[in-house]
């Protein structure tokens, strides 16, 4: 049996999944990316969106070589389901962006060495409300076009320091309760 061609619809899915960057978060790369089955496609014989994740050439290698154990790349799929579900790219992008540059991003605090503007509030509210981070307000304003606005600053509470570490080694991440 030849393998069929995987679905455009398909890979529009699993590369907005990972937000077309590799899956595995202490990679993230975003060139040469390739659709892996994490169950064998000659074992299972199909493309499904539950049986399939989006990796680097070079990662997709490392699990060809086993380096990469299947059972990591189970977790992250399981991962990329529950973040990707809940949180909008924006947040996506903030913890990626403190898991590539961390540690300097995070102090021993849990302050992210970053500043808004107060109205982008709205755009974390998701990971705020699930207790990920709080904001921290600045008294010195911001010029925005013909307005001043407030900062706010983004601290990590312990609960959103134990999501990027699971995330970032891959352990699997407690779903949180949508009620």
């Amino acid at each position: 049996m030849s393998r069929p061609a995987i679905l455009a619809q398909l890979k529009r899915a699993l590369l907005t999944e990972a937000g077309y960057r590799c899956a595995i978060p202490t990679c993230r790369g975003t060139s040469s990316l390739q659709f892996e089955h994490i169950d064998e496609w000659h074992k299972v014989k199909e493309h499904k969106f539950e049986n399939m994740i989006i990796l680097c050439a070079n990662c997709h290698a490392r699990v060809t070589s086993k380096e990469i154990h299947k059972d990591a790349i189970r977790k992250y799929k399981n991962n990329l389901a529950i973040l990707t579900g809940r949180y909008t790219t924006a947040e996506w992008r903030l913890l990626d962006f403190i898991l590539d540059n961390s540690p300097d991003a995070v102090d021993q605090n849990g302050k992210v060495r970053l500043r808004f503007p107060q109205s982008d509030q709205v755009t974390y509210y998701g990971l705020v409300k699930d207790g990920y981070i709080v904001f921290e307000h600045y008294k010195a304003g911001i010029a925005i076009g013909e307005t001043v606005s407030n900062q706010i600053g983004i601290v990590f509470t312990q609960k959103g320091v134990e999501l990027l570490q699971s995330y970032k080694n891959g352990q699997t991440i407690q779903k949180v309760d949508m009620g």
